[in-house]
């Protein structure tokens, strides 16, 4: 059996057009890696898996598929234990990316024994420059934003839009193509799959950080995200993004911050809510302490047996 170089996993919730070109687009390339393609259906409505499934049967693909939709990072860790390859690719659906991305983010991470992870830059489809690469929740980075904290301590946070040419080590990349070294991510367990949606990368760079690992942007790679492609409802996606943002700051970083960003959250809303019905939907999450109980992981309907 060939030793298998990347092991390439991909997750498609109702958005099977979006699947279909970017696989295409990457099976077409040749190159000189051994890859594998894992493909999980995350319980899409049934016209959109058949018409998946179809297509995939002549193609060099993994297809598995979930009777409930497990979120970004069950979807991939069910992708992930079939993984062979000595580095894992978690890219989503909705990028165009060139196979020798991953070529030189591998090529990068050979030469650089501690790096666990990395990302390349990121663009829009108009091609402005996305945020490729992010610094771990704090007090400062919630009250003030990320330009304070990189034009005060610029060392520890490098700034997100600078035209970097080299390597830099960051706190994380984006989640929406990441590049780990197979050993290392299964060292620290994987992804957390209490996640749902948002903060996955904050996650698992920052445990990864904690075991010894470095994350690190390389900016002479990029990919195409269209982002935002795959996720639906607007609120339901804020509802998740605060859910998962109050779960992270407890679990890594302290009762102090969780507690001052929360009630600096309440505080917020509660002024911007006058007269905006949407916001106090949000207060009220809020004031519940945004709890994983009203993630959108136990509001799934279970798919017929496939």
């Amino acid at each position: 059996m060939s030793v298998i170089d990347l092991s390439i996993v991909m997750i498609n919730y109702n958005s099977t057009d979006y699947t279909i070109s970017c696989l295409e687009g990457l099976l077409k390339q040749s190159t000189q890696l051994e890859i594998e393609y894992i493909l999980v259906d995350n319980a899409s409505e049934e016209a959109a898996y058949q018409n998946l499934k179809t297509w995939a049967k002549s193609k060099p693909i993994q297809l598995l598929s979930s009777d409930l939709n497990l979120g970004f990072a069950g979807g991939n860790m069910l992708g992930a234990k079939l993984a062979r390859g000595n580095y894992i690719g978690f890219l989503n659906n909705d990028v165009q990316v060139d196979v020798s991305t991953f070529e030189h983010l591998i090529d990068f991470m050979q030469k650089t024994p501690k790096a666990g992870v990395s990302g390349p830059r990121v663009f829009d489809e108009n091609g402005e420059e996305l945020r490729g690469l992010d610094h771990f929740p704090c007090i400062a980075k919630d009250f003030f934003g990320r330009s304070a904290m990189e034009y005060f301590w610029p060392s520890k946070y490098p700034r997100r839009f600078r035209n970097h040419t080299s390597p830099v080590l960051v706190n994380a990349v984006q989640g929406s193509l990441m590049c780990f070294r197979a050993s290392s991510f299964w060292e620290i367990g994987g992804m957390d799959t209490k996640l749902f949606l948002y903060f996955e990368e904050i996650d698992i760079c920052y445990r990864l950080k904690l075991a010894g690992y470095e994350t690190y942007f390389v900016p002479y790679v990029s990919y195409v995200h269209f982002e935002g492609k795959s996720t639906g409802d607007r609120w339901l996606s804020k509802q998740e993004f605060l859910i998962s943002y109050f779960y992270i700051l407890k679990k890594h970083f302290g009762s102090f911050t969780y507690w001052a960003i929360l009630v600096g959250n309440i505080l917020a809303n509660a002024v911007k809510g006058i007269g905006k019905p949407s916001k106090f939907r949000i207060l009220k999450l809020l004031l519940k302490g945004s709890p994983m109980s009203e993630s959108l992981r136990y509001k799934q309907v279970r798919m017929p047996h496939r």
